[in-house]
């Protein structure tokens, strides 16, 4: 079995944040067959990362602000190699007029971890490759 190694970084409202953790979640109902019984629904992201610095506000804005709207990117790269994947299920992924609807910082004193932040992220239009989906309910295969 062959393993890489990845990292990602956010990039939302001028800033850059490398990642720790990135969660990218659509889904449909189903039946009681396992049919798809509902419009794909989601397209909600959560990410982790060290918390930045007092100085930068820009993630703590847009949770606070009920009406503010950020257009972003998930960057994923292979370790191994320091290149960014192709377009393909593993590539960048795109985020559309998204609120901010959560934030958690977390520490732990038993461990020597660092303080970290986590945010989800809750837009209108997230892409996937060239797949966009949006939360109308509408797919299509272009940006």
């Amino acid at each position: 079995m062959i393993y890489h190694v990845f990292s990602a970084y956010l990039e939302v409202g001028g800033s850059r944040y490398p990642l720790t953790y990135y969660d990218l979640f659509i889904h449909q109902q189903t039946d009681a067959l396992g049919r798809p019984a509902s419009l794909t629904q989601g397209g909600t992201i959560t990410v982790e990362l060290h918390s930045p610095p007092q100085t930068d506000t820009v993630l703590t804005d847009w949770m606070l602000s009920p009406t503010r709207q950020h257009d972003g990117f998930v960057h994923l790269y292979r370790e191994d190699t320091k290149a960014k994947l192709k377009t393909t299920a593993a590539a960048d992924r795109s985020f559309f007029n998204a609120y901010c609807v959560d934030m958690g910082v977390h520490f732990s004193a038993t461990g020597s971890g660092p303080l970290l932040t986590s945010i989800v992220i809750s837009p209108q239009r997230v892409a996937v490759g060239a797949v966009v989906h949006d939360n109308t309910g509408r797919r299509s295969a272009g940006r």
